[in-house]
């Protein structure tokens, strides 16, 4: 809450359309979008450097859209998929992208094999590992 008030990110929300028209708000599945400075770690080739700056194959840090904080309610698990949560994520960044550029999406999870096979399932794939946090760093770039 901190951060959407402070513009550091916003949450979107899916949410059962029923129970709204009947004056209730239940949450299906949500995700939130904002910026990061990507730290590129030593371990990361000089060609993909390159790609994720776009000019320069010796910078140390790059600015990149985030998905974070991406889940859905156990209870109306069959209601949406995961693809289905990234995919509108990806197309809300994408009209971004077209009006202010860009080069990537990225994505930080645990080092759980279930959670890296869904996001390079989902058009991810890994870079590297936060050295600090130990989480795991995908990216996604625009076509």
């Amino acid at each position: 809450m901190h951060y959407e008030k402070r513009s550091k990110s916003r949450t979107y929300l899916f949410v059962d359309e029923e129970a709204l028209a009947n004056q209730q708000v239940i949450i299906i599945a949500y995700f939130t979008i904002s910026l990061k400075t990507l730290f590129i770690g030593s371990n990361i080739s000089k060609t993909k450097i390159k790609q994720l700056d776009g000019l320069f194959n010796k910078a140390t840090n790059v600015s990149a859209y985030l998905i974070g904080q991406l889940g859905k309610n156990d209870l109306y698990k069959t209601e949406i998929t995961g693809k289905e949560i990234i995919d509108y994520a990806i197309n809300i960044l994408e009209q971004v992208q077209e009006l202010v550029g860009g080069r990537f999406v990225l994505i930080e999870c645990l080092d759980k094999p279930k959670l890296i096979e869904f996001y390079t399932n989902n058009g991810f794939m890994v870079l590297q590992k936060d050295e600090n946090d130990k989480l795991i760093q995908l990216v996604r770039f625009f076509n």
